[in-house]
C-alpha cells in the first residue's frame, strides 16, 4: 500500500539470477516471515476450539501471499506444515491417531535431535556431497564450521557468535550449561505434560524445533514463545485443579 518502506533486497544466487525479497518492516525477510509464523501458531494455540477448516485454508493463503514477498522459504515450508499438521490432529480421523502416536514419541526428544543434526551435518559437511546440494541453505552450514574451527567450547559461551545454523548459534554463543538446561527442560517438560489436549502445543514445540535448524531463534523468548512454558517446570500447577483443566496451556483463559 505504500505506507512504510518495504525494504526491498536484492540476493544473488549461485544460478546467477538476482533474486528480489522484502523484509516488510522487519530489516530482513527471513525475520519477517519467522514473525508470522510466531503470530499464527499463537492464533491456533488460543482459538484452536473454534476454527474451522476454512480458517485453516485462510491462514495457508495468507501465508503463501507473504512468501510472495519475503521469499522464505523456509518460514513458507515450516508455517504450512504446522497448520496442516493441527488441521488433521483435529479431524480425530485414523491418520489423526496415528499422527497422534508420532508426535507424542517424538516431540520431547526434538530439539535434542536438532541439536545432534546440527553439529554433526556441520562436521561432516565437506566429506557429504548431499549436504553441499542445498544451495543457499548450505552457507548455514559453512559458517557454522567457521564457528566450530574458531571458537572453543565453553561452559557460558561466547560473545561475537554469528551463525543461522540456529543450535550452533546456541551452544557457542550462549554456552554448554544453558544449552543443557534448554534441552533438559523441554524433555521434562514434554515427557511430564504429554496428553492428547496438549498436542498442538507438542506440535509447535517440533515445528519449532525444525525451524531453528535454519533460524537462530531457539533462545529467544521473543521468537520463541513456547519457552514460556518453562513455568510449569519451576511452578507446577496445584494436582487439583491439574487434573480438572484439560490441558496445562489453558490459553482460552
Amino acid at each position: 500500500m505504500g505506507i512504510i518502506d518495504i525494504q526491498k533486497q536484492y540476493f544473488f544466487e549461485s544460478s546467477g539470477n538476482i533474486r528480489v525479497r522484502y523484509g516488510l518492516g522487519y530489516g530482513q525477510p527471513n525475520a519477517a516471515h519467522f514473525c508470522l509464523f510466531v503470530a499464527i501458531v499463537l492464533c491456533v494455540l488460543v482459538y484452536n476450539y473454534r476454527m474451522k477448516l476454512w480458517h485453516y485454508v485462510a491462514l495457508l493463503f495468507y501465508n503463501y501471499f507473504i512468501f510472495y514477498y519475503t521469499n522464505s522459504r523456509t518460514g513458507f515450508l515450516m508455517t504450512t506444515i504446522f497448520l496442516i499438521l493441527c488441521w488433521l490432529i483435529s479431524t480425530n480421523g485414523i491418520l489423526s491417531r496415528i499422527l497422534w502416536k508420532g508426535i507424542r514419541a517424538m516431540s520431547d526428544k526434538a530439539f535434542i535431535i536438532t541439536t545432534v543434526v546440527s553439529f554433526t551435518a556441520s562436521v561432516l559437511f565437506w566429506k557429504i556431497d548431499f549436504l553441499r546440494s542445498f544451495g543457499t541453505f548450505s552457507s548455514r552450514f559453512r559458517t557454522a564450521i567457521d564457528v566450530i574451527n574458531n571458537n572453543n567450547l565453553n561452559l557460558f559461551g561466547t560473545r561475537g557468535i554469528s551463525t543461522d545454523l540456529g543450535m550452533i548459534n546456541f551452544l557457542y554463543g550462549d554456552g554448554c550449561i544453558f544449552l543443557l538446561l534448554f534441552l533438559a527442560g523441554y524433555y521434562f517438560l514434554l515427557k511430564r505434560y504429554s496428553t492428547r489436549d496438549n498436542v498442538l502445543f507438542m506440535i509447535a514445540c517440533c515445528c519449532y524445533a525444525v525451524y531453528c535448524l535454519s533460524e537462530a531463534y531457539a533462545d529467544s523468548v521473543l521468537m520463541n514463545m513456547t519457552l514460556l512454558a518453562f513455568g510449569y517446570l519451576l511452578y507446577p500447577p496445584d494436582p487439583i485443579q491439574e487434573r480438572k483443566d484439560s490441558g496445562f496451556i489453558n490459553c482460552r483463559d
